[in-house]
């Protein structure tokens, strides 16, 4: 299918095309004019809450209202509305004032004008000074370096705080300020990809040329435009084609205007939030503004992700709702079948016969149903998600704020709190290794040259900035200037993106990747010293005390797609051009010389298999050098790419890959990635727990296998299945069931494209313990990721990784773990949780996943028994009325139930209780994560037994209540109505709900004692209050003649005797039960090795 070719026109000295973005972030939801209206709509837009609004609408049609007409149902429901509409005002209020922050921030335009940076425009010459913020994407024009270089600071979008490097572009270094007059830019159209610009500069143009050039760039962008639209159509193949070939005739005719063309790429553009460093000020071109800007374009979009308790609470409450109509259904029938039949006997109730209406039996079923409804519509807990809401909000700030999840005052960052309770569900656990099982800081220690290695085996000597390496051997061979280990020298000292900063005339490499640096500070060990490179592009070496300067011509950066990078320099001493280049050896050794393969085969492989099986990490130097008519031919076409501007990148990877073809391979490096501290013990645990671990990592296969086992992710003892060659028929055979997979990258193609392949695989590795993937690509990752989710649907799975090529892996997973790496923060900031270091992942899942999931079980279960013992008697009561839907609580009390006299003893417990010491959890003794992993909390069989053991207590509060209290007599003799029985009642359900949280507390506190007291407290203050309003008919003038009553007592005696005494058995026997599911799970175990 045709893509869009992504093209924006813009010239300098014509400003203010309409269709560009201004520089106005918004990042808040609302504005005080909307606010209202949007977040209450935003609200219904939730199930519970349009279904308790339409039970108001139904309370205040007065023919089926239960409360004389009055929605009283409105007030829980507004108070619940109140308090997330407080919540979210909070929230955009953060986010509103720091947009007035960085929109009312100032920077200066090259005349020396003040300007806010919301008022900045495309198309804007600006002046930014040393520790500046960019306020938006710049053309870098001018420096105040002479070689027209500035450095940057990109912590803000990458979390990145070595400097980068930025140029102006060759050509504009050597014009004057009038070339603003005459220049056109054309460049991509807004994108999200960080590291990527594709863009073309047009100079030396007269007049005439300026018109032409903008008029055909116009026509060429409405082209654009057109094929835009035409992406949503059908039958758009034919007009797609047309406009495609008016496109290209349009570039035809722009490369026929004899002028000159530069290319722009992303080393000439800094973005939004950059910071300028040791650079007094710099003078750039606004390019994207606002929300086009890449830094807003990476604004990430979260992906609202359930917990497993939250889907099976929805099909509960789909349940309870089916429940609760079948029994209005039920009384409003048996109703209207009674009236019907006893109609004329009812003569005493005074009922008025207004002809065909109240006779109607189709009439008196919709009233009483509507009656029915109104009654039982508090079985669905009104207070159950913002309850569980305000919980996890809780349970956060105690992860947060967890001392053992904090590192050197980095704490855990929680940005998904609704998936608490999904890490004590984990079943799964897929990893990246290097920055999240390693430090990500390279040690180098062996390096291997003309088949000769060299670096001592045994090294006690601690690493010196990052290198640790001692040989006598390469010593004496360096200075008889052996020529092969000079050129080795050379290509690591040339080969890199670093940056050089002096320090009390002191060089620092500041480089983007670690391996870099280990292997400048390795050649800087033995006076080797790369000097930096000045404004004429002359790269200064001084080598062992002699200057070597080299002119730089091309850097071909490294890419996870090409695995290596190289670069092109000319000896300004021999004039001889080299192409140096350093790689993974699966690439490098394709590239070499066809008859360097048999060669390279007896003097490398055997050391590329040693220093992988020692854990190290191997990279590959080779070099070629080239003709000056070989360059001169590959540089023309290679200047023609680098000015297009569709499919740019692709094509000048191509050439790169063409040049980069018959090299000598002059050795490789092993550089050491050490495991970060007590990753060892964490995958252990892990595994122990009942967690399957998968490593995701792109070493080969034997560098993997040895850190797998350093780490305990594999043992000797497993049965390993090794998956290495990518033949259909090896990967059949291989297949068989095994305690550990490891599988290459090649083979897991084959697996995750055959459909075959892949449910074998699927069957053999769920209950595999440990599964080692290598040579895998960030998208790869997110396959694995994918194929796991697909396939172990009922399983919860988490990812957890460093980099930005992890992003898609964590965003993937039901749970995504981020780690505050030296790579940068786009995994932190795309995670659900971010941690510093891999350990801190057992005390997240061990200890606050496992009991996030546990108490967060227990509210849930404990919100719908409270209901239902408390809607459930009305039922009962109404056997003695045949189903007329007679209320027996006062209005006012009965919407008090779920906010004031049951909330806040659940919402303690939830945060506070501890079923076991946190030491004992993190050990996890006794198998106590193995509760989240069976389900043990929260299931079908819990829920029908709680159900069960609800309405039982229903049953026995509505006899005693009805058949006791009810039958003693008022002291003036006259018999009490069905107001005190109701009274009773509800208060009955008051104390068994809160006995409840005593059977279920584990711990104790003073608040715990205080809320529980508070809460039956509050009851007895409200009867007092209300006691003498006749407005509240079911309370008015009851207090003192039901606690006066010794049949009220007798009554609370009974039924605490006969309902939570149960209850306390049914817990033991759930508790027990959880205490030997993780045996039988072992004993399983056992049976199927």
């Amino acid at each position: 299918m045709y893509q869009k070719i992504p093209i924006t026109l813009f010239r300098v000295s014509k400003i203010g095309i309409k269709k560009y973005a201004t520089n106005k972030v918004q990042t808040s939801k609302y504005t005080w004019f909307n606010f209202l209206p949007k977040n209450i709509l935003e609200q219904f837009t939730k199930q519970a809450n349009l279904y308790f609004l339409i039970l108001a609408v139904l309370q205040a049609i007065p023919i089926i209202s239960i409360s004389d007409g009055q929605p009283t149902i409105l007030l829980p429901l507004i108070f619940i509305l109140i308090v997330t509409m407080m919540k979210d005002l909070y929230e955009d209020t953060k986010r509103k004032k720091s947009d007035r922050q960085e929109n009312e921030n100032t920077c200066l335009l090259e005349s020396g004008q003040i300007l806010q940076w919301q008022d900045i425009r495309v198309g804007e010459v600006l002046k930014i000074r040393e520790n500046e913020q960019f306020p938006c994407d710049v053309l870098l024009l001018k420096s105040v370096q002479k070689t027209g270089e500035c450095y940057i600071e990109t912590k803000n979008l990458d979390g990145e705080t070595n400097l980068k490097q930025k140029k102006v572009p060759q050509y504009l270094l050597q014009q004057g300020a009038e070339m603003l007059n005459h220049l056109v830019v054309e460049y991509d159209m807004p994108n999200n990809q960080l590291y990527k610009f594709s863009g073309s500069c047009y100079f030396d143009l007269d007049k005439n040329q300026e018109n032409d050039i903008f008029s055909l760039l116009n026509q060429k962008e409405i082209l654009n435009d057109k094929l835009t639209i035409l992406q949503s159509q059908r039958n758009k193949d034919q007009q797609t084609n047309l406009l495609i070939s008016q496109v290209r005739t349009l570039d035809e005719e722009i490369e026929r205007i004899k002028i000159l063309k530069i290319a722009l790429d992303n080393n000439n553009t800094i973005l939004r939030g950059s910071i300028l460093k040791n650079t007094s000020h710099i003078i750039c071109l606004a390019l994207y503004t606002g929300h086009d800007t890449k830094i807003m374009k990476n604004t990430i979009k979260v992906k609202y992700k359930q917990s497993s308790l939250e889907k099976q609470l929805g099909k509960r409450i789909i349940f309870i709702f089916l429940l609760q109509l079948g029994i209005c259904l039920f009384s409003s029938l048996y109703y209207s079948i009674w009236f019907n039949e006893h109609y004329e006997t009812l003569t005493y109730l005074e009922i008025k016969k207004s002809g065909y209406v109240d006779n109607s039996f189709a009439y008196n079923f919709f009233v009483r149903l509507g009656n029915w409804i109104l009654m039982f519509g508090n079985l669905v807990p009104i207070s159950l998600l913002v309850t569980l809401e305000t919980v996890k909000f809780c349970q956060a700030f105690l992860i947060q704020f967890d001392k053992k999840m904090s590192l050197n005052e980095q704490r855990c960052s929680v940005q998904s709190s609704n998936l608490n309770e999904e890490l004590g569900q984990i079943r799964y656990v897929l990893s990246d290794k290097t920055g999240t099982l390693t430090k990500n800081q390279m040690i180098f220690k062996k390096i291997c040259i003309d088949g000769t290695s060299y670096g001592n085996d045994y090294q006690n000597n601690s690493p010196i900035d990052f290198v640790q390496f001692d040989d006598q051997t390469f010593v004496d061979k360096l200075n008889q200037n052996d020529p092969i280990i000079e050129k080795t020298l050379l290509l690591i000292t040339l080969c890199h993106s670093a940056i050089i900063q002096k320090v009390q005339d002191e060089l620092y490499y500041n480089v983007t990747s670690p391996d870099e640096l280990a292997l400048l500070n390795f050649a800087k060990k033995f006076q080797v010293t790369y000097n930096g490179i000045d404004e004429n592009n002359i790269i200064t070496i001084n080598y062992r005390g002699k200057q070597k300067q080299f002119q730089f011509l091309y850097l071909f950066e490294f890419t996870s797609e090409r695995k290596c990078s190289s670069i092109l320099v000319c000896d300004k001493e021999t004039n001889l051009i080299y192409l140096f280049s350093k790689g993974a050896d699966s690439v490098m050794l394709k590239k070499q010389l066809h008859q360097n393969i048999e060669k390279s085969k007896n003097q490398f492989n055997k050391y590329i298999s040693e220093y992988s099986e020692r854990g190290l990490r191997i990279l590959l130097l080779g070099y070629k050098e080239i003709h000056w008519s070989e360059y001169a031919q590959w540089e023309s076409l290679y200047k023609q790419v680098i000015t297009q501007m569709e499919n740019r990148q692709e094509k000048m990877e191509a050439l790169q890959d063409q040049l980069e073809k018959d090299l000598t391979i002059l050795g490789l490096t092993g550089i050491e990635d050490k495991l970060q501290d007590n990753v060892d013990e964490t995958i252990y645990s892990l595994r122990q727990a009942g967690i399957n671990i998968w490593v995701l990592t792109g070493d080969k296969i034997e560098t993997a296998i040895n850190i797998a086992i350093s780490c305990k992710l594999l043992e000797q003892k497993m049965n390993i299945q090794i998956i290495q060659q990518p033949i259909y028929e090896d990967i059949i055979a291989n297949l068989k069931q095994s305690d550990a997979f490891v599988v290459s990258g090649e083979c897991l193609t084959l697996i995750l494209e055959d459909t075959v392949l892949e449910n074998l695989f699927s069957k053999i590795t769920e209950k595999c313990q440990s599964v080692l993937c290598c040579r895998v690509s960030p998208l790869q990752k997110q396959q694995v990721v994918c194929f796991v989710r697909k396939y172990f649907s009922m399983s919860s799975s988490l990812a957890i990784g460093d980099g930005a090529n992890d992003v898609s892996m964590i965003t993937s997973a039901n749970v995504g773990v981020g780690i505050f790496g030296i790579e940068g923060q786009q995994a932190a900031r795309a995670s659900d949780y971010a941690i510093g270091e891999f350990q801190q992942l057992r005390q997240l899942l061990l200890v606050h996943g496992r009991e996030s999931y546990r108490k967060n079980s227990e509210l849930v279960l404990y919100n719908f028994y409270k209901n239902v013992i408390l809607v459930f008697p009305q039922f009962w009561f109404s056997i003695y009325n045949n189903f007329s839907g007679q209320r027996i609580y006062d209005n006012l009390i009965y919407q008090a139930y779920n906010i004031f006299y049951t909330s806040v003893p659940i919402l303690i417990f939830a945060i506070f209780d501890a079923e076991y010491s946190e030491q004992m959890l993190y050990q996890n003794k006794y198998s106590t994560y193995s509760i989240g992993l069976t389900n043990s909390c929260f299931n079908t069989q819990l829920f029908i037994l709680m159900l069960v053991n609800s309405i039982y207590s229903s049953i026995i509060i509505a006899f005693f209540s009805i058949y006791i209290f009810d039958q003693s007599t008022h002291q003036e003799g006259r018999q009490l109505s069905f107001w005190y029985t109701g009274t009773v009642t509800f208060w009955l359900a008051i104390l068994i709900s809160n006995l409840r949280i005593v059977i279920i507390s584990n711990t104790w506190s003073p608040a715990h004692i205080f809320f529980l007291l508070g809460m039956i407290a509050m009851f007895f203050f409200t009867l007092l209050i209300f006691d003498d309003f006749t407005s509240f008919d079911g309370v008015y003038k009851i207090f003192l003649s039901v606690f006066r009553s010794t049949g009220f007592y007798l009554v609370c005696i009974l039924v605490v005797g006969s309902t939570s005494v149960i209850d306390h058995l049914l817990n033991k026997f759930t508790y027990f039960n959880k205490k030997l599911q993780p045996i039988n799970n072992r004993i399983y175990q056992l049976e199927s090795q």
